[in-house]
C-alpha cells in the first residue's frame, strides 16, 4: 500500500525516518497533443544529427532514453557468463563460427516458439536472423519498396527508422499520432487515398518515443485497412513484453490472415 501511495506521488520515504505525506503532491503532467504533420511525402535528411546524437549518448553518465539501451547495472552478467560458458562447452568450435542467413536453426525455432506463445504462430523457416533491429527494418523496406517510394510512419518516430529511410533514398509520409492510442487511422486512410504508399512502419505496442499503446480494436482496423489498400505493414514489436500490467498486448501479426506482413 505504501509503494502504491509513493507511486501516486502522495507520500515520500526519508532515510532512517519513515514515510511522510507530501505537502505538494505530485501531479501527473498533461499528455502532449497529437502531432499534426503535413500529409505530404518528403525526403528524409539529417543523418549527421543522428551520428552526433550517437556520439553524445556514448559518453559516461549519459542516460539514453531514446533507444533500447538498458543501464549496465540491469544486465545479468553472471547469467550471461554461465550461458556463454555452457554454449562453448556444448558447441565447441561451432560457437565461434559465423552464422549465415537465414540464421541458426535452433534460434529460429526458439523465436518461432516464443511468437507462438504471443499468439502469432510462424513457421521457423520464415524467420530471418538479422544483425539488429535497424538491419531488419532496412531489409524489410528493401524487400517491398525502392528508392523514391513513399513509406508511411508515425510522427514522431524512432530516429533510427528515419536514418534507414534516408539511406535507402525513400520518402517519409508522417501520419498524425496520438500519445495514447498511436497512429491516427483516419489520417492514415486519407494519406493512402492520396499517395501511392508502399509500406507503413510503426510500433503499435509502446511506441518510441511517445510510448503509446494502440487499442486492440484499432489494431484490427489497421490490418483491415492494409487489406483494402494492399500495403505492407512492417511492425516493430521491440517493446511488446514491457506491459505494466504483466499482460502482453497482441501484435498486428496475430490479426493477420492473408496480407503480406513484416514483423
Amino acid at each position: 500500500a505504501q509503494r502504491q501511495l509513493e507511486n501516486l506521488g502522495l507520500i515520500a520515504a526519508r532515510p532512517r525516518s519513515g514515510y511522510y505525506i507530501l505537502s505538494h503532491p505530485w501531479q501527473k503532467p498533461a499528455l502532449p497533443a497529437a502531432s499534426q504533420p503535413d500529409l505530404k511525402p518528403t525526403p528524409v535528411t539529417g543523418q549527421e544529427l543522428v551520428l552526433q546524437l550517437a556520439q553524445i549518448t556514448s559518453q559516461p553518465g549519459f542516460v539514453q532514453f531514446g533507444a533500447a539501451v538498458p543501464d549496465e547495472s540491469f544486465l545479468p552478467m553472471r547469467a550471461f557468463q554461465r550461458s556463454l560458458g555452457k554454449t562453448v562447452r556444448h558447441y565447441g568450435k561451432r560457437a565461434a563460427n559465423y552464422a549465415f542467413p537465414p540464421g541458426l536453426p535452433e534460434l529460429q525455432h526458439q523465436i518461432a516458439r516464443r511468437m507462438h506463445l504471443c499468439g502469432s504462430p510462424v513457421d521457423p523457416s520464415r524467420i530471418l536472423i538479422s544483425n539488429g533491429c535497424q538491419e531488419a527494418l532496412s531489409l524489410a523496406l528493401q524487400t517491398v519498396a525502392s528508392p523514391g517510394d513513399i513509406i508511411a510512419i508515425e510522427s514522431p518516430t524512432f530516429y533510427g527508422l528515419l536514418q534507414v529511410i534516408e539511406s535507402l533514398g525513400m520518402k517519409a509520409l508522417e501520419i498524425p499520432t496520438d500519445p495514447q492510442s498511436g497512429i491516427s487511422l483516419p489520417d492514415l486512410e486519407l494519406a493512402l487515398a492520396q499517395w501511392p504508399v508502399k509500406a507503413c512502419v510503426l510500433i503499435p505496442n509502446f511506441s518510441n518515443p511517445l510510448g503509446s499503446l494502440m487499442p486492440v480494436a484499432h489494431k484490427q482496423q489497421l490490418v483491415a485497412l492494409a487489406h483494402r489498400h494492399d500495403i505492407v505493414l512492417i511492425e516493430d514489436d521491440i517493446y511488446g513484453d514491457l506491459a505494466f500490467n504483466g499482460e502482453r498486448p497482441p501484435n498486428l501479426l496475430s490479426f493477420e490472415t492473408n496480407t503480406r506482413h513484416g514483423n
